[in-house]
């Protein structure tokens, strides 16, 4: 889920990249905004714990950052924040058994924080911390999926290699109770 919506990103960035490299902006930042629906395979309780069925998800992943140059117009930070909305996961097996924002899942979606370096030397270093994904499960309360840091770097934009990772970030046990209740 996290490496589809970092592949996602450096598209985003790509493009930011090339554009920044056409227009010699000045050394202020530059605010951008943009959100994507996302869908498909959530988790798969099956394997994890043996259910018989996987979850299946969507949401809209929306993101806020400023974008900073240095003097020649070059891209060399992104600071910003991330959360999503519009959630909602069912029971590959049976639609009607489902998590619904605003539905049977209640309150507001966590937010993460990211900073993403460009360095002619070491490449694209990309740090996110923060809780990427909360849901709320009637019977057992608020489930953080995903909190912590976590730390890439990639030469290229493209092969990302992770240089740290917090151990509380996507445990398989934190979606029992998400399983359970789409059983």
């Amino acid at each position: 889920m996290r490496l589809a919506i970092l592949a996602k990103r450096t598209a985003v960035f790509a493009v930011v990249a090339i554009f920044s490299t056409a227009v010699a902006w000045a050394d202020k930042p530059v605010s951008y905004a943009y959100s994507i629906p996302i869908e498909g395979e959530f988790f798969d309780c099956e394997e994890a714990f043996g259910m018989g069925f996987q979850i299946l998800g969507g949401w809209t992943y929306n993101e806020y950052g400023r974008e900073h140059y240095d003097k020649d117009g070059k891209l060399v930070r992104i600071n910003g924040f991330f959360f999503n909305t519009d959630r909602l996961a069912h029971n590959s097996g049976d639609e009607e058994k489902r998590l619904e924002d605003g539905v049977n899942m209640v309150g507001a979606p966590e937010h993460a924080h990211f900073v993403v370096k460009f360095d002619d030397e070491v490449g694209v270093y990309y740090k996110e911390s923060g809780i990427n994904f909360k849901a709320t499960v009637p019977g057992y309360g608020n489930v953080v999926m995903a909190a912590g840091t976590l730390v890439f770097e990639s030469e290229d934009g493209i092969n990302w290699v992770p240089t740290k990772i917090t151990k509380n970030l996507d445990v398989i046990e934190d979606y029992y109770s998400m399983c359970l209740f789409l059983q």
